[in-house]
């Protein structure tokens, strides 16, 4: 039995959980790969109860205060609903899915402090407002912090990818 802060759990494999609580019930949880849910402060234990390994990403969120003085700007999720997609929102955390296939960019828009989870394997040119470009790749399963601020993707890779966005606020 151990707890956990409120947090977003990230699911890189497909799961099948027996989850005890700490009243002594049981919950059984199927979960798919890909898939991300937020998931309040508690305690449990948690028991695999297939006969595959799992990997999931847990970021545990800590009281924080808003960034000063951050510039904003347009909302990806309003300005590129094609490439950005909010799946959950709360005073905590925003969680964001993110598409691209191969050679589709995007518009200038913002993201505040974040961490992010690849899903796929990941090749991005990313034009920050000054003009500057930065290529960022990234494998399957890594996760990265990533400072608020504007951004235009673009994917310079030959595959489609995806990636969960855990914005902070």
């Amino acid at each position: 039995m151990h707890s956990h802060p409120d947090s977003v759990a990230v699911f890189l494999t497909d799961i099948e959980a027996q989850m005890t609580l700490p009243d002594g019930s049981t919950q059984q949880a199927t979960i798919p790969a890909g898939a991300a849910s937020f998931t309040p402060a508690g305690a449990h234990l948690p028991k695999n109860v297939s006969d595959a390994p799992w990997e999931v990403v847990e970021i545990e969120l800590k009281p924080r205060e808003p960034a000063a003085g951050e510039p904003g700007g347009p909302d990806s999720t309003v300005v590129d609903p094609d490439h950005y997609t909010a799946e959950f929102e709360n005073d905590a955390v925003r969680i964001v899915r993110i598409k691209y296939g191969p050679g589709e960019e995007s518009t200038m828009h913002y993201h505040p402090d974040a961490v992010a989870v690849f899903l796929t394997d990941h090749l991005v040119a990313m034009t920050m407002p000054d003009g500057s470009t930065q290529e960022i790749p990234a494998d399957a399963g890594d996760v990265l912090f990533t400072p608020g601020g504007q951004h235009l993707p673009k994917n310079i890779a030959d595959e489609a990818w995806e990636l969960v966005l855990v914005e902070l606020k």
